[in-house]
């Protein structure tokens, strides 16, 4: 089983002055509407998923600001802390997470640092700085083919319209191929599955080389697993 991530942050600062002298200080938590989409794929198809929010037992974390720009790796536990532990990833995927919140928190302070500065206004003050975290982990399970052998002793035939098939043929007055949901007409080339499912030739040894399940009823062809 392959498994990839993929994140998306936002930060929502908002930003209190303080006049007591204080140093200023970053406050970091996660907010409410963040989520975990957790998704099994098998080929190009969702095989299940299920997304959760990830701000149970979450943490308030509280840096300094000349601390925290002036070194990456200071505060890396500190925010990993932060993140709760129902967030199911490993620790690359959650050292890879706090970076990015690290990154894009010391550019955002750095825009608004400057930008103050240059309107003459410099002063201590509290971030107070909400972290959206959608996160998405991705299973990519293996996936089972029909043994090559099972396809090769598919029963082929041609349809026939109204007309009784024998050993080469099928008795079909209208239907449609389930896999490429196109007409099967007269004298098109078929195989029938052993649950007797019928379609496209070719259409079905391209689905029994990615699964093993009819596409109908999902009997179980004998397997290979990638």
């Amino acid at each position: 089983m392959t498994v990839w991530y993929t994140r998306d942050l936002k930060l929502r600062h908002e930003v209190v002055e303080l006049s007591d002298g204080s140093s200023s200080i970053i406050r970091f938590t996660i907010h409410p509407n963040s989520t975990h989409l957790e998704r099994w794929i098998k080929g190009s198809h969702i095989d299940s998923q299920n997304e959760t929010q990830i701000v149970e037992g979450s943490k308030v974390v509280e840096v300094d600001e000349d601390q925290f720009m002036s070194n990456l790796e200071t505060y890396s536990t500190a925010i990993s802390n932060m993140i709760p532990s129902s967030l199911r990833i490993d620790s690359w995927a959650r050292q890879c997470l706090v970076k990015k919140i690290i990154i894009e928190a010391r550019l955002d302070l750095l825009h608004y640092s400057l930008y103050n500065a240059y309107n003459g206004s410099v002063g201590n003050r509290l971030w107070m700085t909400s972290v959206e975290i959608h996160m998405g982990t991705i299973y990519e399970l293996e996936k089972e083919h029909a043994m090559v052998q099972s396809i090769v002793d598919l029963e082929e035939g041609r349809v026939i319209d109204f007309v009784e098939g024998g050993d080469h043929g099928y008795c079909e007055s209208s239907c449609c191929c389930a896999i490429c949901l196109e007409e099967i007409s007269a004298e098109t080339h078929v195989a029938c599955m052993p649950c007797f499912h019928v379609f496209h030739n070719y259409c079905i040894v391209q689905w029994l080389s990615m699964s093993h399940h009819c596409p109908i009823c999902r009997f179980e062809m004998p397997t290979v697993t990638n």
